[in-house]
């Protein structure tokens, strides 16, 4: 500690000496000069040098905005033990110790962290820099996504649903499936005399069978190739029968075939003549059995037998055991005429006409 003293209460030198100064400073100590060989007040010094008696940060002024002072106090107890705070590194950083110094770098090899990268196959969310400052896309919603932003996390909903299709009734499937979030649909396509045409939010099908207004109340029939075609018209009165090129017209308002039979002395069947070409005629005893292509019954079958007494022709029709008697697996091309002399009005050894109305 300081020792203060003056000639009137110091009258002695003690040994060793003690040289004061005239003016003390505060905070000074007796300190041994040894080429003076006496004790001195003298400031505190290291080697020397003065030692620092405090921290300042700074100018000495306030803290600026983003200044952190490293004065951390004095160890509690100990004043002279000042504590200066330690240095750590945030993100991105390093602390190199240089010795004599300390330097702060950035983390990535000393380069500033200004540059983004867009990973996967998507759209692309960062879009460059600009003057160190990073940028990234927006992201805006469509067609029923909405984006919310939060504080921390943003939003994305859909108003859609997942939605599947479904066939009803018991046609032809029209929806196949549904791949990922694709609904499929088959297509529709025609053949043969069908048409298709779609045209706005209409799918039209139509047939085209090659008439137009010329084949006016014409009848359509089928081809050999399975198409429906116009049936050419028959003169005016003719009917539609089925003949042996299908159907056809025919103008005669029925059709009629006559040939002529002839009978033996006894009366029985002996033969036939002048058969028309259209109709085949085969005799077994008093039978005849008639083969046609006129696809219908036979309407009316009558006798005219020839009276030479009264050189008149007899009309006659068949009789109940002589019949006309259909074929029972063809009864439209085939049938057979039971008949003699009695039963056609003619004379024994005789003839007479037999009359076909189909």
């Amino acid at each position: 500690m300081a020792v203060f003293a003056c000639s009137s209460t110091i009258t002695n030198q003690t040994v060793p000496s003690i040289s004061i100064a005239p003016t003390v400073q505060g905070g000074q100590i007796l300190v041994w000069d040894a080429t003076l060989q006496v004790f001195v007040n003298s400031d505190i010094t290291v080697n020397g040098n003065t030692p620092f008696a405090g921290i300042q940060s700074g100018t000495g002024g306030a803290l600026e905005p983003g200044e952190v002072s490293l004065d951390g106090g004095t160890v509690n107890g100990d004043d002279s033990t000042f504590i200066l705070k330690t240095l750590k590194p945030g993100g991105n950083l390093n602390l190199v110790d240089n010795g004599t110094s300390i330097t702060i770098e950035l983390a990535n090899a000393g380069s500033a962290l200004n540059t983004g990268n867009n990973l996967g196959t998507g759209a692309e969310v960062y879009s460059g820099v600009n003057s160190n400052i990073l940028n990234f896309r927006s992201i805006t919603g469509s067609n029923g996504v909405t984006i919310t932003q939060n504080a921390e996390t943003i939003d994305i909903t859909s108003d859609g649903e997942p939605n599947t299709a479904s066939n009803l009734g018991t046609g032809t499937n029209i929806f196949n499936s549904k791949v990922g979030d694709d609904l499929q649909f088959r297509s529709i396509a025609v053949e043969g005399q069908l048409t298709i045409a779609e045209a706005n939010d209409t799918i039209t099908i139509g047939a085209d069978f090659g008439v137009g207004g010329a084949n006016a109340g014409e009848l359509l029939v089928g081809d050999a190739n399975g198409n429906l075609v116009p049936l050419t018209g028959g003169v005016s009165g003719a009917y539609l029968f089925y003949g042996t090129g299908g159907p056809e017209w025919n103008s005669d308002v029925s059709s009629n075939r006559t040939f002529r039979i002839t009978f033996e002395q006894d009366g029985s069947l002996e033969d036939f003549h002048d058969v028309p070409s259209d109709i085949t005629v085969t005799r077994v005893g008093n039978t005849l059995t008639v083969q046609h292509s006129f696809n219908t019954w036979p309407k009316v079958v009558t006798y005219y037998g020839f009276d030479s007494i009264q050189n008149k022709y007899k009309y006659r029709q068949p009789t109940g055991n002589y019949q006309v008697l259909l074929d029972g697996t063809n009864p439209t091309q085939e049938f057979d005429i039971q008949v003699n002399a009695a039963v056609a009005g003619a004379d024994v050894n005789g003839f007479a006409y037999v009359n076909l109305v189909f």
